[in-house]
């Protein structure tokens, strides 16, 4: 939920061990987290709120200061988002000259005044290198 401070984890086997210890999805779902294995950055919280302002804002204020490019993304969603934009991916096609940076992001209303904000970026879009 908005004001605590996100769950993290170094990998998503750390991720997917931390869930299993829960009976049930919901258990975990309103927990806000981040996942930074040095290359690709993900993070993820879900929050109740009447708009996706207030969703996003929510999200600034706990991922905020994970990492520079996160902060970085939040202005762009933001800003995509103001022009009626709410979600956006890119995965390229991996060639030889390609290091397999990528991103998604998305602020979903999932309905009953429940939102939705995640962000994934890996390598030149969390201005990281292998």
């Amino acid at each position: 939920m908005s004001g605590c401070k996100p769950k993290k984890f170094s990998n998503f086997n750390e991720y997917e061990d931390w869930t299993e210890r829960f009976d049930n999805c919901c258990d975990y779902e309103k927990i806000p987290v981040l996942i930074d294995d040095g290359w690709k950055i993900s993070a993820d919280m879900t929050t109740e709120c009447k708009s996706w302002k207030t969703a996003l804002r929510r999200f600034a204020k706990v991922f905020g200061d994970a990492d520079e490019s996160v902060k970085e993304w939040i202005e762009f969603m933001r800003d995509a988002a103001d022009c009626g934009q709410f979600h956006e991916k890119y995965i390229p096609i991996i060639t030889k000259d390609d290091d397999g940076s990528f991103y998604s992001w998305g602020i979903e209303d999932v309905g009953d005044d429940i939102w939705y904000v995640y962000l994934n970026v890996s390598g030149v879009y969390a201005h990281r290198s292998k």
